[in-house]
């Protein structure tokens, strides 16, 4: 089995496009007519050496996943000014690359990479299935290998697609409380600025700095 070297770094990534397809049922961004077109964004954040988290797959194909605490991918979704996120049960990030595969004898060139993150819990009688996924494959080889440290991928590769599917039913009842899928083409993946906290560390080593500066400023005026 082929798995990527752990890097212990945290990827924060953004899939920015457009809605493809909507099928609102319950209104969660809005009908589904309008949300046709609209912009779509996904926040995903990915921990390539998640504790708990496990590698399984072959020579070709490498799934880096885990469940509740373990999970790596996590994603909030924006459509329509509505975020939601996910990723509390499940998460898993997917690296393929035929060419690895022994004996390949069609489509040989073509790799890829799929993140997924998923919710799914009966909580007060209540069943809550939300999943989100993204992915994308190439046939000229820039998306290639296995390695889960690497955001390798070009912007975009041939075919970058993301969708959301939200979903929770009474379980007394059977009646369906909330019910939507779309899905959108991506055209950019970015990584993102760091988190508030990671400013907030930042500013704080920049404020120390400047700080010792001015003692040191100080120091020397005094005893000039």
């Amino acid at each position: 089995m082929a798995a990527g070297q752990a890097s212990a770094t945290i990827h924060h990534i953004t899939y920015s496009g457009t809605v493809t397809y909507a099928d609102d049922k319950t209104g969660e961004f809005g009908s589904s007519a309008a949300l046709l077109g609209m912009p779509f964004k996904a926040f995903v954040t990915f921990d390539d050496a998640k504790a708990g988290a496990t590698h399984s797959g072959n020579a070709w194909s490498d799934i880096y996943s885990g469940t509740g605490s373990a999970t790596p991918v996590t994603a909030t979704v924006v459509i329509n000014g509505v975020s939601r996120t996910i990723g509390s049960t499940y998460g898993h990030d997917w690296r393929f690359d035929n060419n690895l595969m022994p004996g390949c004898t069609i489509n040989c060139s073509i790799a890829g990479f799929d993140q997924d993150a998923t919710d799914e819990y009966t909580l007060d009688g209540l069943y809550t299935r939300n999943i989100f996924d993204a992915g994308g494959s190439s046939s000229d080889g820039s998306v290639s290998g296995l390695d889960h440290t690497a955001l390798n991928f070009t912007n975009p590769p041939v075919h970058l697609g993301a969708a959301v599917a939200l979903f929770q039913r009474n379980e007394k009842t059977q009646a369906v409380l909330h019910e939507a899928l779309l899905t959108a083409d991506i055209d950019t993946v970015t990584a993102s600025v760091p988190e508030p906290g990671t400013w907030a560390l930042m500013l704080g080593g920049f404020g120390f700095t400047g700080s010792a500066l001015r003692r040191r400023r100080a120091t020397r005026v005094a005893f000039a």
